[in-house]
Formats: C-alpha cells, sequence, structure tokens
C-alpha cells in the first residue's frame, strides 16, 4: 500500500493530531471553566451591589425620609388649625428661639 517511510510519516502525523486534539480538547475545558467562574462572579457581583442599595435605603435613607414626612405632616395639622401658632412658630424659627 504505501511504502515503509510514508507509513512512519503517516504515524507520526497521527501521533502529533492525537497529541493536538488533546491539548485543544483541554483547552476548551479551561475556557468553559473560566466561562463559568466568571459568570458566576458577575451573578455574586450583581447581588452584592444590589444588596449594599437596599441596605442603605433602609438603614440610612427611609429613616429620614419618615422623619421629614412626619414633620410636613405635623406643619401641615398645625398650619390648617391654627394659622397663628404656625406663625409663631415660624416667628421663631426666623430669630431662632424655641416655638414652646
Amino acid at each position: 500500500m504505501y511504502p515503509d517511510n510514508q507509513q512512519g510519516e503517516i504515524k507520526q502525523l497521527l501521533q502529533e493530531n492525537q497529541r493536538l486534539l488533546f491539548e485543544n480538547n483541554q483547552m476548551l475545558h479551561r475556557m468553559r471553566r473560566t466561562t463559568i467562574i466568571a459568570s458566576l462572579f458577575r451573578f455574586v457581583s450583581f447581588l452584592i451591589v444590589i444588596g449594599s442599595i437596599g441596605y442603605v435605603y433602609f438603614t440610612y435613607v427611609r429613616p429620614n425620609i419618615e422623619s421629614i414626612q412626619a414633620k410636613i405632616s405635623t406643619l401641615e395639622a398645625m398650619a390648617s388649625s391654627d394659622s397663628s401658632v404656625f406663625k409663631k412658630w415660624f416667628d421663631s424659627i426666623k430669630s431662632g428661639t424655641s416655638a414652646e
């Protein structure tokens, strides 16, 4: 079929091809593993960012907003019930003294 020197050359090429296939397969497995790890890291990072935003909102922003809303509702009640009380309160803020 083939002369002996061509059989040896074909055998050597097949061995080289087998080695390259094995090496390529290893690289593909590493690439897939790296992609999976990067995706997990991205997901965890996203959760940390969303969690920290929620933490900041519930720890710092929400209590301040609630206290501001309470103060505004108190002012609205004072303004609607008796305008003279509101005027006294406003004047005391201007002068820097206590409203009571």
